[in-house]
């Protein structure tokens, strides 16, 4: 499953499924939020556009580490927002 996520911190980062581009992540975008939070398989393959590009990934256990409760609950929220802003470009 889906233990970890990544934010785009510079560059972008291209999510294919199969040979098809499905999405282009940019600087400050999120990506696999949704297997972490459902703990599920990933369904896309996400490859680096050059060689600047860094990610930070973050795992559950990096996540469930997190000292204050407060913290964890602002991250869940924050990665809620994404997913809610993803769904709503789906019907738009």
């Amino acid at each position: 499953g889906g233990r970890n996520m990544g934010f785009v911190l510079r560059g972008a980062v291209q999510a294919q499924v199969g040979e098809r581009v499905v999405a282009l992540l940019g600087e400050g975008e999120l990506f696999g939020e949704v297997a972490l939070a459902l703990d599920a398989t990933r369904i896309a393959t996400l490859i680096a556009v050059g060689d600047q590009t860094r990610i930070l990934m973050l795992s559950q256990t990096c996540i469930d580490r997190l000292k204050d409760p407060a913290d964890r609950a602002q991250l869940w929220r924050n990665v809620a927002r994404v997913l809610a802003t993803k769904l709503r470009r789906l019907h738009e």
